[in-house]
């Protein structure tokens, strides 16, 4: 109940900043968002969330100074040192979880041109699967995000660098230098370039278990193909960010083409993790992959909407975002996604 309940209440407050408070309603409205759902992650219980029990439990290693030698360099390190500073397991998550919220907003605030409708889709189809289930993956993400606007200035250097800091927090970072050759292929963003991804989509569908072996051994993640984790993944994902890609891919038709270029890398990287979803149906684990990549939908469909020039039209469209999103917080809550269900505080 309280994450339906939270998701109304940053709508309403989204509604009521953008039309009553025009000079700093931006503003609060991050700041309001960011500690509402700062809080939810924070003050969770260890039972709510697929893999929160186990960082706690690496958190107690690391008090007791047990070598937690099987993790990067860069997550030991900041587990070490929160071991030395936290003295609650809820110090603890929020330790983890407000740099991952801090790097993710920040990228929304430098690249979205409309916030509001930014912040509504991380809520709905990002927060969960990050920050209930990922931990240190989440961060990782959150880091490569700040290298996008780095790929399109064509600052390789720092490219590369923050890569390799995100690898120090989760290995499986490494897959966003992917983007680095993609970003030098000219390609026009138009219903050819859809029917290629399509195919590319079904041939990830086929092979996917193949290709994941071949990923696995190159970033040594090997060992998740012997676990449960290995198992074919659900459809709903890899069709659902296939569908968002598709209406990206129509309202970019309709940019003018001088705004086109500014939705280049954005568009490469949304392409990549529906790619990369597809081929989650024959392995479940690879789901866990596509988010480096599709975290870039919080801003290319905002912005894209925003350049619609029938403005009237904008609305409608924008309405119906909320809509769905709103749908799919209500999907997520009914299948008790990521094991956020039961919700309860840390003192219940």
């Amino acid at each position: 109940m309280i994450f339906i309940i939270n998701y109304f209440l940053m709508i309403a407050e989204g509604f009521v900043l953008k039309r009553r408070f025009l000079k700093c309603g931006k503003k609060l409205f991050v700041i309001i968002t960011f500690l509402q759902l700062a809080a939810i992650v924070s003050l969770r219980k260890k039972t709510v969330g697929i893999d929160t029990a186990m960082y706690i439990q690496l958190l107690e290693w690391s008090k007791n100074d047990i070598e937690i030698y099987w993790i990067e360099a860069g997550s030991r390190a900041y587990i070490h040192l929160l071991g030395n500073i936290c003295t609650t397991y809820t110090e603890y998550l929020a330790a983890w979880a407000i740099p991952t919220m801090v790097l993710f907003y920040r990228y929304i605030i430098r690249n979205s041109k409309d916030i509001y409708l930014s912040i509504y889709i991380f809520a709905s189809l990002m927060f969960y699967f990050l920050e209930f289930s990922l931990v240190r993956q989440a961060l990782a993400i959150g880091i490569v995000l700040q290298a996008v606007s780095l790929l399109d200035e064509r600052k390789y250097f720092r490219y590369i660098l923050i890569i390799l800091i995100a690898m120090s927090f989760h290995s499986s970072a490494a897959v966003f230098f992917l983007l680095l050759p993609i970003s030098f292929v000219k390609c026009k963003i138009n219903l050819s370039l859809s029917i290629m991804i399509v195919a590319l989509c079904g041939i990830c569908a086929v092979f996917g278990r193949i290709l994941t072996e071949i990923g696995a051994r190159l970033i040594g993640y090997s060992s998740y193909l012997q676990t449960e984790y290995a198992n074919a993944g659900n459809v709903l994902h890899p069709a659902l960010f296939l569908i968002i890609l598709m209406f990206c891919t129509i309202l970019s038709m309709g940019a003018k083409s001088t705004k086109k270029r500014k939705f280049k890398i954005e568009y490469e990287m949304l392409a990549v993790g529906v790619l990369f979803y597809w081929i989650s149906l024959s392995v479940q684990i690879v789901n866990r992959i596509p988010y480096y990549f599709t975290g870039s939908v919080m801003t290319i469909l905002p912005n894209l909407i925003v350049e619609m020039k029938n403005r009237k039209q904008a609305k409608i469209v924008n309405i119906c975002v909320i809509v769905f999103l709103v749908l799919y917080e209500f999907l997520m809550i009914a299948q008790s996604a990521q094991g956020i269900m039961p919700y309860q505080f840390f003192w219940e």
